[in-house]
């Protein structure tokens, strides 16, 4: 039993598209788009889907592979990081789906932040432990 979208998903692709493109400022979009229960949405609304929209919005696998060469890495044991990368993501789909059923968007978006934050942190604190 899943929640019904506040956004059809053609609006949320014609917004994100139009604030993209430099159409309109996100201010803008939040007045532009109705939802499906007729209550406009507010700033809030349109910010969060652009940080969900935009936050992996990078070119990853390019970049990694660049990085993970840098380091030495043969073309074996990046396409092995790869391959677990994909495996983890196929295993917790499920799980992660049936959370997001069950829990807010507001929350699970807060920590997912948080969590990337951490470990990127983590990350930096490691880098610098190594430098020193």
């Amino acid at each position: 039993m899943s929640r019904p979208p506040v956004f059809p998903v053609e609006d949320k692709i014609r917004v994100v598209l139009s604030v993209l493109s430099g159409e309109m400022t996100i201010a803008e979009a939040g007045g532009d788009v109705t939802t499906s229960d007729s209550h406009p949405p507010n700033g809030l609304h349109i910010r969060l889907y652009a940080f969900v929209v935009l936050n992996d919005f990078i070119p990853l696998v390019p970049v990694a592979t660049l990085l993970f060469a840098d380091t030495g890495l043969g073309a074996g044991a990046v396409s092995s990081l790869f391959l677990l990368l994909t495996a983890a993501a196929l295993v917790l789909e499920v799980p992660a789906g049936a959370w997001a059923d069950m829990a807010s968007r507001r929350q699970l978006l807060a920590l997912g932040a948080l969590l990337r934050c951490g470990t990127w942190c983590c990350g930096r604190s490691r880098r610098r432990t190594r430098t020193s």
